[in-house]
């Protein structure tokens, strides 16, 4: 039977989250609760509107909820982890955990890489 290899991966994500959701998707998160996933070390920070007025974002949520994001805050959130997952799986076992935790529709949008990254490498416009 073939070993499976870990890898060291990166999931770098946007999402558009209420304070409240932030809160429990960082418990989740934090919980390690993906399955086939050892998650190291979760870094967010929060992004502000004025450096990215036409986010995608913002835009679709526009679009869907006919109005603009007023409670909800748009953070970039790095997930470190280890996994034999392909990178598209992992990104999508994230994003469940996550959905799993905000009761209405997740924006989002991210991707994985391998290697562990430095979390505020690409950080523009953090607050």
């Amino acid at each position: 039977m073939e070993e499976v290899k870990m890898r060291e991966c990166t999931t770098d994500l946007h999402l558009l989250l209420t304070p409240q959701q932030w809160v429990a998707v960082h418990e989740a998160l934090s919980a390690n609760t993906c399955a086939g996933v050892e998650i190291s070390a979760v870094y967010a920070q929060e992004l502000s509107f004025a450096c990215e007025p036409d986010n995608m974002l913002v835009t679709h949520f526009e679009q869907q909820e006919g109005r603009v994001p007023l409670a909800e805050v748009l953070h970039r959130v790095v997930v470190l982890s280890k996994t034999s997952r392909e990178l598209k799986d992992l990104t999508v076992a994230i994003v469940e955990v996550i959905a799993t935790t905000v009761d209405s529709h997740l924006y989002w949008y991210g991707t994985s890489s391998l290697g562990h990254s430095d979390p505020y490498s690409a950080s523009a416009c953090s607050l």
